[in-house]
């Protein structure tokens, strides 16, 4: 039986709601210096007072935008990720859904460095970034159990590679005004492959994994750098 407090709670979340999409619309389109409260409150059908009912300042709002998004991109990872799938396969589908999820909400991905104002700020924006950057951690030492990878492997240091590419290569394709480009995730996938799997299953993979389309060999050391290089390269447009 739904109550009349079921009612208020829905009632408040549903405006709440209204309101971060409001807050990232305008933080998107004017920048946080140059959105104001009052912006944010005509945006989302509200009166300014409403607002601070709800967010004492722009930067309270900004950092409930941030998590939001941290939340919902959390979320999204979790069900574009296949559990039945191949840890490396599970790896490719994380790719693929971090890169597009960066390029179809970029200017909201900005704004979670500015949301680093104070130090309880910074705090919570890190927990969240670690609730979703686990989701990389669960796969690979499941892979690590599973002996399908290296148990050697530096964790941080394939991570570092793996979210680092997919953002500086979402920066590129932004600038570029490029919608995606699928050989952002196949060329990662490679140099993922070389860090972590271990050699002797590295021709057991997919083609896509470890080789290029028109090679069906395991990738040599001269087909690694020219992957690394290639990856250099695409990182060097931005400076």
């Amino acid at each position: 039986m739904t109550t009349s407090r079921d009612t208020q709670r829905q009632k408040f979340e549903a405006r709440e709601a209204n309101i971060i999409a409001a807050a990232s619309e305008v933080f998107a389109s004017r920048g946080v210096d140059g959105a104001k409260m009052i912006d944010i409150a005509r945006q989302a059908g509200l009166a300014e007072g409403t607002l601070y009912l709800y967010y004492r300042n722009k930067h309270d709002l900004l950092t409930a935008v941030v998590g939001h998004f941290w939340s919902e991109l959390t979320a999204g990872a979790r069900l574009a990720v296949d559990p039945h799938a191949d840890p490396f396969q599970q790896l490719e589908q994380l790719a693929s859904y971090h890169l597009n999820a960066l390029l179809a909400q970029f200017q909201v991905v900005q704004l979670t460095y500015r949301a680093r104002g104070t130090e309880s700020a910074h705090v919570r924006d890190l927990d969240q970034v670690r609730g979703y950057v686990r989701i990389f951690d669960a796969i690979v030492e499941r892979g690590i159990d599973r002996g399908n990878m290296r148990g050697d492997a530096t964790l941080w240091q394939a991570r570092d590679i793996f979210y680092g590419t997919l953002e500086f290569s979402a920066r590129t394709l932004t600038l570029r005004e490029a919608s995606s480009d699928e050989g952002v995730v196949d060329n990662l996938m490679q140099v993922m492959g070389h860090h972590l799997i271990p050699a002797a299953k590295r021709t057991d993979l997919a083609p896509s994994a470890v080789t290029s389309s028109s090679d069906a060999q395991g990738i040599t050391h001269k087909d690694l750098m020219e992957k690394l290089n290639g990856l250099e390269e695409r990182l060097k447009a931005l400076s």
